[in-house]
C-alpha cells in the first residue's frame, strides 16, 4: 500500500435492487395506524425518490474501485415487502433485479479482496 494513502472500509447496509427503502419506510409508517412522528427531511422532501436507478449502483461501485474501498455489503431479502430478491420484486423490471445481481456479485468480489 502507497504510504500516503489513508486506508478506508466502507460498510454498505440494505442494500436493495432499484426500492429505496427509506421511502418505502415513511410511506408504511404514513398509512399505519400507529400514532408516530412525522417524519420530514425539511427541504428535501420532495427528492426522496420511490426508486434508485441502477446506474446509481454502477457509480457507487466505480467509486468503490477507483479508490480501491475495502468493506461489507448486505442485500436486502424482501426490499419493502414488494416481492423477494430471487423472484420478483413489484416496480423492478426482471432486466433491472438480473442487472443488480451482476453489479452485487461484481462488487461483492472487488470489496472483499
Amino acid at each position: 500500500m502507497d504510504s500516503n494513502r489513508i486506508p478506508v472500509t466502507i460498510f454498505v447496509d440494505d442494500v436493495t435492487p432499484g426500492i429505496n427503502l427509506l421511502y418505502q419506510y415513511v410511506a408504511q409508517v404514513e398509512f399505519s395506524e400507529y400514532d408516530s412522528p412525522e417524519i420530514t427531511f425539511g427541504p428535501y422532501d420532495e427528492l426522496l425518490s420511490q426508486m434508485i436507478p441502477i446506474d446509481l449502483l454502477w457509480k457507487f461501485i466505480s467509486l468503490v474501485e477507483e479508490f480501491q474501498i475495502k468493506g461489507k455489503l448486505s442485500l436486502v431479502p424482501c426490499p419493502g415487502g414488494l416481492g423477494r430478491i430471487d423472484r420478483e420484486i413489484e416496480g423492478v423490471t426482471s432486466h433491472d433485479l438480473k442487472n443488480f445481481f451482476m453489479l452485487f456479485a461484481c462488487s461483492f468480489f472487488h470489496i472483499l479482496m
